[in-house]
């Protein structure tokens, strides 16, 4: 009983806490962009503190980071969003990538986004990554309950891509 009654309390916290980040950013659209980086990009020591606001911004913070070195280092090609695995020929029910790098209509880079430690493994997220191996295409997961500095998103598209 205590279980249940902790990830209750844990998920209305997280409610709560989507509400107001909303309102703010409704009221203050700035407001939410200069925290968040600064919740995603402490120390080791203030990750510990932040807990669950870090777990909620993470993919917001991952995306934002991500985008920034993709339209910098990578200006020459053409970024999509939320691209259907289909369009590579993936088996039905694969997961559809966070992002892919094109050039000249090609793809040459997806980016899947995943926000569990274990959904790498997941069927869905198989079949899209298999589907850019038997393209050629290079295929890269970002967990979004990692660091992922900057720094590090930029080596590994660099290690991955050329």
């Amino acid at each position: 009983m205590g279980l249940l009654t902790n990830l209750l309390k844990k998920e209305a916290q997280k409610l709560a806490s989507n509400v107001v980040s909303d309102v703010v950013s409704e009221f203050m659209p700035g407001a939410n962009a200069s925290a968040e980086r600064s919740f995603t990009g402490g120390t080791d020591s203030t990750r510990g503190q932040v807990g669950k606001k870090k777990d909620k911004d993470g993919e917001r913070g991952l995306r934002e980071r991500l985008e920034e070195v993709l339209n910098q280092e990578w200006y020459g090609y053409e970024l999509r969003r939320e691209i259907a695995a289909r369009e590579l020929g993936a088996q039905p029910g694969a997961r559809a990538y966070s992002y892919g790098l094109y050039q000249n209509g090609e793809p040459k880079a997806m980016i899947m986004i995943l926000n569990n430690r274990n959904h790498y493994c997941r069927k869905d997220v198989v079949l899209a990554r298999e589907a850019c191996e038997e393209k050629g295409i290079p295929y890269m997961n970002f967990m979004s309950h990692l660091p992922n500095r900057t720094e590090y998103i930029s080596q590994r598209l660099r290690d991955n891509i050329l």
